[in-house]
């Protein structure tokens, strides 16, 4: 166990490393992206580009998940099929969102919607296509290379949005931005594998193939629909700039857990070798349970203490309005860092079709919460619509034990030291280092102590440390 748990993270460091500098690129190419083209700007490329990943999503069906978790050996046939369908895919998810997107938008939300979505439309074929090299690079925890690519689309990305936006382009700097980002991200890893698609038509490997893209993308596509709530009910009752504002505490959300993201992608691989294991398995589950949230919590519960005064300051004082969603959004997060770990368990073990009820009931829960605070609340109304839908968990719990039963000790003390911080927001200045008492105490604890010493001593460990394979 301890040779696999060194491997994933250090194959994950290049991943973690990526996303630090993301981290950085981020909040440097945000904070001047948002000052230059505004919240109504902003919020109508937040919502035209969520329905473009939500689409992209649908689009992928699975297959690229599919190759990287399969046990037996993934040949070339196996990435040519999904390539094949990927092809077809590309078409009609492409096709939909360029003819039908812009007519279902003016209907449900405002036109505005739809020109950045339509020209969004035509970098789907990119995307989906660009699937079976990345499965190719993760399969062989190839993040080196992985995190490579992704760090320079960073940079080309906020290039080419920093660069248009300073010329006057507004809502069009980020959409072409987006369009050269996902461009960027097929060819390169095309170019960085040895992979060469061609065109098959296998009966016996489609069918394989899509019945495991079934059970996983009804459950991923019911999750990701959680895209559609902000354009679609935050625009629709509140409009484009309140889908700006919480695009853009989601955003800081999502950079500041950065980790999270990087934690599933080597998840999926990391627990398909232990799995015939049973306790083993359940040990390394509990195990990245814990280190999810101490990857995720610190900067979110000190972004949500400074917030209040920082966000204004970098962002400007139009944006803020942030401040007042951030912490709910936040606090969903570090429940999603927890529970993320036993979404991909049940993937792994095959019970796929198993995370399809939690994900509906997820969304159930989220639009129809979004549907009540929203037009109560304004805008924060999406954030209670996160507290509401954390209910949905308790199903997945329920999932999970029916393959082993989790124990949360390791992971549910550092939950409750994060979260007070993250609503500084409503407390006087004089009072707010008080939140932190409770994050103080738990790490006084020796349980907790020893915790962190050990998962230090497995990232501090070097690479030499390991037995070297035997020579044949």
């Amino acid at each position: 166990m301890g040779e696999l748990r060194q491997q994933v993270l250090r194959g994950g460091f290049y991943l973690v490393g990526r996303q630090a500098i993301a981290l950085v690129v981020s909040v440097i190419g945000v904070t001047f992206l948002v000052r230059l083209i505004g919240p109504t700007n902003y919020g109508l490329f937040t919502g035209a580009s969520s329905i473009t990943f939500v689409l992209g999503v649908l689009g992928t069906y699975g297959l690229d998940v599919y190759l990287v978790r399969r046990e037996r050996a993934v040949g070339g046939e196996d990435y040519d099929q999904a390539f094949t369908l990927l092809a077809i895919s590309a078409v009609v998810v492409g096709s939909t969102a360029f003819w039908l997107g812009p007519l279902l938008l003016n209907l449900v939300v405002e036109s505005r919607f739809a020109p950045p979505l339509r020209v969004l439309a035509f970098s789907l074929p990119f995307t989906l296509l660009a699937a079976p090299a990345l499965a190719s690079l993760e399969r062989s925890l190839n993040y080196r290379v992985v995190a490579i690519i992704e760090m320079t689309g960073q940079f080309l990305y906020y290039g080419v949005a920093l660069g248009l936006a300073l010329g006057g382009a507004g809502l069009w700097s980020p959409v072409a931005a987006y369009f050269s980002l996902q461009v960027w991200l097929m060819g390169t890893t095309y170019a960085a594998t040895a992979y060469r698609p061609a065109l098959v038509w296998r009966r016996a490997l489609i069918r394989e193939m899509l019945a495991y893209g079934f059970s996983f993308s009804l459950s991923n596509w019911l999750w990701q629909l959680r895209g559609l709530v902000n354009p679609l009910v935050v625009g629709h009752y509140v409009g484009p700039a309140a889908v700006g504002f919480v695009g853009l505490a989601a955003r800081l959300v999502e950079v500041a857990a950065f980790v999270r993201t990087a934690a599933w992608r080597l998840s999926i691989a990391a627990f398909g070798r232990v799995q015939r294991d049973v306790a083993r398995f359940r040990r390394v589950v509990e195990e990245a349970m814990a280190l999810q949230v101490l990857a995720v919590g610190p900067l979110l519960a000190g972004l949500g203490t400074v917030g209040p005064w920082l966000l204004p300051a970098i962002f400007g004082d139009r944006w803020h309005p942030v401040v007042r969603v951030f912490p709910y959004i936040a606090l969903g997060m570090i429940f999603q860092a927890v529970f993320t770990m036993q979404t991909s368990v049940l993937y792994v073990v095959g019970r796929g079709r198993s995370v399809i009820p939690v994900n509906a009931l997820h969304i159930t829960l989220f639009a129809g919460g979004a549907l009540v605070c929203v037009p109560a609340v304004g805008f924060v109304g999406y954030g209670l619509a996160e507290l509401i839908a954390l209910a949905g968990y308790l199903l997945l719990d329920r999932q999970t034990r029916k393959v082993f039963s989790v124990s949360y000790a390791d992971a549910l003390p550092w939950v409750l030291a994060f979260t007070p911080p993250l609503f500084a927001l409503y407390l006087p200045p004089a009072l707010v280092p008080l939140l932190w008492a409770p994050l103080a105490a738990i790490g006084l604890h020796p349980r907790q102590r020893r915790q962190i010493r050990a998962y230090l001593s497995y990232v501090s460990r070097r690479a030499g440390d390991q037995p070297r394979p035997a020579k044949a």
